[in-house]
């Protein structure tokens, strides 16, 4: 069952409405999701309130894989559990503790499971659709050169791109993404304006 038709089913059967775009479709899915599942499960103190921004960085971070031209869709326990302290470092208490227990619900609760002893997000688009969210956080951060060179320049960020323009509030900073995409490739520029 392809995943964007469960989603669309899954949101049309709470609220009878279908939003707009793939990206706002991703984000009532992602919100929907968390919220409604297992709420009868105890967790990891503070871990839910978390889970949103954990999932954003983890996609994040393996979408920039090891190289610069090449995703990951799944990686080891514990780069995951690195990943997680990275981000938490600085924001909570014991950040190796709470990135060992919120990984540990995440995969039992959430959109990541454990395949060939490898976490992955439970489809590519998932990982895609974090990975903008986090990069629609980052935006404004970004350097049109940087923006350029890192991202609108290599493949694997097309369709996180593509979500994130879906999904940003501000028109300047979208007509600026789309004006640079233009730049590096018709082809995603294109595709952003349709």
């Amino acid at each position: 069952f392809p995943v964007t038709i469960w989603m669309l089913c899954s949101l049309f059967q709470h609220s009878e409405q279908i939003p707009p775009n793939l990206g706002m479709v991703f984000r009532a899915f992602t919100v929907g999701y968390g919220d409604r599942i297992k709420q009868d499960v105890t967790l990891s103190k503070d871990s839910r309130a978390w889970w949103g921004r954990l999932l954003q960085y983890l996609a994040f971070k393996m979408t920039c894989g090891e190289n610069l031209t090449e995703l990951q869709v799944a990686i080891s326990r514990r780069e995951a559990e690195q990943f997680l302290v990275e981000f938490l470092r600085g924001k909570v208490e014991f950040a190796e503790d709470c990135a060992t227990r919120w990984l540990e619900d995440l995969l039992k609760h959430h959109l990541i499971q454990i395949s060939n002893d490898r976490i992955e997000f439970r489809h590519q688009l998932i990982q895609e659709y974090y990975a903008a969210e986090w990069l629609r956080e980052l935006l404004p951060s970004l350097s049109d050169a940087r923006l350029r060179q890192v991202y609108l320049n290599y493949l694997k960020w097309t369709e996180p791109l593509a979500l994130m323009l879906e999904l940003v509030e501000s028109e300047e900073q979208a007509v600026r993404v789309v004006r640079l995409a233009l730049d590096v490739d018709l082809r995603l520029g294109y595709r952003d304006w349709e």
